[in-house]
C-alpha cells in the first residue's frame, strides 16, 4: 500500500522536499545578518597612539594672536612693538631698527619664537655681566625673590653675571635680607644702572 502511493505521489513528494529544502537554506542564510536598516554608525574607538596629546592641541592653536614685546637695549629704536606668535626675535630687532654699532649681537638668539609680554633685552660690547645665550626674557611670570634665588638663578636676570650674582649672595649672607628692592643697590658692582635693567624682574618677600 506504501509503495503504491509513493508510485502514485512520487513527483508531488519529490517537489515538496525541494520547497522546503529551499525555505529552509534561505531562513538560515539570512538568519545570521543584519538588516540593511539595522546598521549601526557609531564612531569607532580611538586607539591611545589616536588621541592628541597636550602638545599636539598646543601646537594647534592659531599663531596669528596678536601679543606685545618690549625691544631694550642696544637697537636703534628701542620700544614695545605689537606682533603675532609666529615671529621671531630677529623681526622685532628688524622692527626696533636693528641692532646698534655697539650691540654684542652674538648673544641673542634670533631664531626664538616670540611669545606675550616678552622682554628683549641686546646688551653691549663689553658691558659687565651681559646676557649669555637666550637674552629674550618673557615677563609676566613669577618675580625673583632676591631674599630667596640662588646664585644661578641671579644670572638669569638682565646685567648679572656670575660676579655680581656671587656679591647678591654674599651681601645677603653677611648683612641678612634685603628690606626693599632698592637695597641691592647697595652691593658692590650693582648700580643705578644696573638696577633700573632688573627691578621690573625682582621682588622681596
Amino acid at each position: 500500500m506504501l509503495q503504491s502511493f509513493l508510485d502514485k505521489y512520487k513527483i508531488p513528494v519529490i517537489i515538496l522536499i525541494a520547497v522546503l529544502m529551499v525555505l529552509f537554506i534561505l531562513l538560515n542564510g539570512s538568519g545570521g545578518q543584519s538588516a540593511p536598516g539595522n546598521i549601526q554608525n557609531e564612531p569607532l574607538p580611538m586607539e591611545d597612539d589616536q588621541v592628541p596629546s597636550a602638545h599636539e592641541e598646543e601646537a594647534a592653536q592659531p599663531l596669528n594672536k596678536e601679543i606685545f614685546v618690549d625691544v631694550k637695549g642696544a637697537v636703534h629704536k628701542p620700544g614695545i612693538y605689537q606682533a603675532v606668535q609666529s615671529e621671531r626675535v630677529n623681526d622685532l630687532i628688524i622692527r626696533a631698527g636693528g641692532f646698534t654699532e655697539a650691540a654684542q649681537d652674538t648673544s641673542v638668539n634670533l631664531a626664538q619664537r616670540v611669545t606675550d609680554e616678552m622682554v628683549i633685552y641686546v646688551p653691549e660690547e663689553g658691558e659687565p655681566g651681559a646676557f649669555p645665550a637666550s637674552v629674550a626674557i618673557p615677563e609676566g611670570e613669577e618675580m625673583l625673590d632676591i631674599n630667596q634665588a640662588e646664585a644661578l638663578e641671579f644670572e638669569s636676570l638682565p646685567g648679572i653675571g656670575p660676579a655680581k650674582a656671587k656679591a647678591i649672595v654674599d651681601y645677603r649672607s653677611e648683612n641678612g635680607p634685603f628690606q626693599t628692592i632698592e637695597e641691592l643697590m647697595e652691593v658692590s658692582g650693582i648700580g643705578e644702572g644696573t638696577f633700573d635693567k632688573l627691578k621690573e624682574n625682582i621682588t622681596v618677600n
